[in-house]
């Protein structure tokens, strides 16, 4: 074999060595861990963070449940107001309230998942995995990962546009193309994938 082969052979197998070594350090990187704070920092163009939860009630199915580890809560507040039918056109103020379940692993993410359909917010109703329901519920996002639950709630006379941005601004952060994920409006819950909810030009 000549020796501007093996000189080649050679370069393109320390380039291999390279790339490899590369891609393993990028692999055991750890993924940045997802934060309520981070995501309504990235919020306060259009609200304001607002302590305290308005509906403590939403999250307690998870909330009652010994299998997170830690959990967050926060809410956020318009900083302008519009105008709603549902209140004979007064001005109100948008007002969204946030939570993170954070679990050890994904066993135990999916027996809170489990649980939650058993009992979904308000009325302790039963949800069937991946099917449409006209329910009992109010405007509301949940997002199901392999180690969180992410979720989000509102009241119907404070949707506006901002709420549809919202969804798609707490989708891009929290959901991966496969997880799954349930869009709540008034009356109705429906399971959608995040590049339906992204999508969406409502």
């Amino acid at each position: 074999m000549s020796r501007s082969i093996m000189r080649k052979l050679f370069h393109n197998f320390k380039s291999f060595i390279i790339i490899v070594i590369v891609t393993s350090i990028l692999s055991l990187q750890e993924k940045k861990p997802l934060t309520v704070n981070e995501f309504v920092q990235s919020q306060t163009s259009t609200y304001k963070i607002s302590p305290g939860i308005n509906s403590l009630s939403f999250a307690a199915t998870l909330a009652n449940l010994p299998l997170h580890y830690q959990s967050k809560a926060t809410a956020l507040k318009a900083l302008k107001p519009h105008s709603s039918p549902l209140v004979d056109n007064k001005k109100v103020y948008s007002r969204i309230d946030i939570w993170q379940f954070d679990y050890e692993n994904e066993v135990l993410c999916k027996a809170a998942q489990d649980s939650l359909l058993l009992c979904f917010p308000y009325d302790c109703t039963r949800l069937n995995f991946g099917v449409d329901q006209s329910i009992k519920v109010t405007p509301c996002i949940f997002i199901f990962g392999q180690s969180t639950i992410a979720f989000a709630h509102t009241s119907c006379e404070q949707v506006d546009s901002k709420w549809t941005q919202f969804t798609k601004d707490f989708t891009q952060y929290y959901a991966e193309e496969e997880s799954k994920i349930i869009v709540g409006s008034c009356g109705k819950i429906q399971w959608l994938r995040r590049s339906e909810i992204l999508n969406n030009s409502k």
